[in-house]
């Protein structure tokens, strides 16, 4: 660090001369995607930023949870500011993503076009309004429950137990309105896009590719992520879409869905070709990509099921029956964007996964027909334990210490 102390100096009291700057202004210096970078390089980075000079503000911009932190442990507070960007548990809102894509919107099509002129708002994002008229009578809230109720067995019984007429999916009682409508408004959304009744009684998954439900400004926000990078590569195939010379183009449910779609193919395409991003379990090979395949098709079965999930499962927590080549794996994915970090603890700074919570991306919720909502988490060991995929890549017992967990297999058919 010393070192390049002194190659700043040379640097910043040149540009200083030239342009006439206060020689007591600071200087920020910014290490970018550090994770990428060597360990040694990382182990050096951490280790010295308490040798620094006080011209030099210091910026250390990591993975949620950098490798190492160095042989001399900064702490936060006193030598360091935690400063976490990413969209942890959903807690980031709506205003940077808006006004990074009315920017964009407006200087492709015009400045009287605003993201929510374009793209409208989303019917699966919107699960917490306040607005108690979303669930009056008539509403298309009360209109999609009281579908859903007339073929789905399983919904009609929760709303019978709480006391709500199917036929009539309406409560004054704010309680069961938050605890049972609300709740299952994401859920229901999510059944009524991609099941469907047969003529015997039964529920089928519909045989469409393209999930409709994926639409609207708060979904394109959603799964963009909090990445700038991926929001303005959305926004830029959704201006394509709008024809030449259109007056206040408004783009249909379709052409929004079919971009989101594409966006979460390619990135899941991205993840698929990532370097590094397997490893081999003596004659078997397994990657990250199917590792969260696995994953999703978990989440996909309980939400699509025959039981309607009124508190689904939908992060998950690596435990300690993991093997340290999976958790390798994993670590690429939050490198990567595609796992993201759920619950960081307050001016902490983690190097290990193990015990953490972690959600899928959000960009790959349309490739895998999830849901743009955080739930309740499960441990990674039963949801790779259930895993038709992994089962017939014979991977499993490399993958979890299955006999400590004393877990079954479940069959293909009771996944389903």
């Amino acid at each position: 660090m010393c070192q390049i102390t002194a190659q700043l100096d040379i640097a910043c009291s040149a540009f200083d001369s030239i342009f006439k700057e206060p020689s007591t202004s600071k200087w920020a210096i910014c290490f970018d995607e550090l994770e990428l970078a060597p360990l040694w390089l990382q182990d050096r980075a951490f280790s010295e930023q308490r040798s620094s000079e006080e011209k030099y503000l210091i910026k250390l911009s990591t993975s949620p949870i950098p490798k190492t932190l160095g042989s001399t442990e900064s702490r936060p507070k006193q030598d360091v500011r935690l400063i976490c960007l990413w969209n942890y548990a959903n807690r980031r809102g709506d205003g940077f993503d808006e006004e990074l894509a009315k920017c964009y919107v407006q200087r492709k099509l015009g400045s009287e076009i605003t993201p929510e002129s374009l793209l409208g708002t989303s019917s699966l994002v919107l699960e917490t309004e306040e607005d108690k008229s979303k669930y009056a009578h008539g509403s298309a809230e009360w209109g999609l429950f009281k579908s859903i109720a007339s073929w789905d067995e399983s919904f009609r019984t929760i709303l019978e137990k709480a006391g709500v007429d199917p036929n009539d999916p309406f409560t004054d009682d704010p309680a069961i309105r938050d605890s049972i409508l609300r709740k299952a408004k994401p859920v229901a959304v999510l059944r009524n896009a991609f099941m469907k009744p047969s003529l015997q009684g039964r529920v089928f998954l519909r045989s469409r590719k393209l999930g409709t439900i994926y639409y609207g400004r708060e979904a394109v926000y959603r799964i963009a992520d909090g990445n700038p990078r991926r929001l303005i590569g959305i926004m830029g195939d959704l201006c394509a879409k709008v024809p030449n010379g259109a007056n206040r183009p408004r783009l249909s449910k379709n052409d929004q869905a079919d971009v989101l779609t594409r966006a979460s193919i390619h990135f899941d395409g991205y993840i698929h070709a990532l370097p590094g991003g397997n490893t081999i379990f003596g004659r078997n090979n397994i990657d990250l990509s199917t590792l969260l395949k696995s994953i999703g098709d978990f989440y996909r079965k309980r939400l699509l099921g025959p039981e309607f999930p009124l508190d689904p499962l939908g992060s998950f927590q690596v435990d300690s029956h993991i093997n340290e080549k999976v958790v390798e794996l994993l670590r690429l994915g939050v490198y990567h964007g595609a796992l993201v970090y759920v619950d960081p603890v307050p001016d902490t700074i983690e190097t290990s996964l193990r015990g953490k919570r972690f959600r899928l991306s959000y960009m790959l919720s349309p490739r895998h027909k999830l849901p743009l909502t955080l739930y309740d988490p499960i441990s990674l060991s039963k949801i790779l334990s259930s895993s038709f995929r992994l089962r017939i890549q014979r991977v499993l017992p490399d993958l979890i210490q299955q006999r400590e967990l004393g877990l079954t297999i479940e069959s293909e058919n009771e996944t389903r």
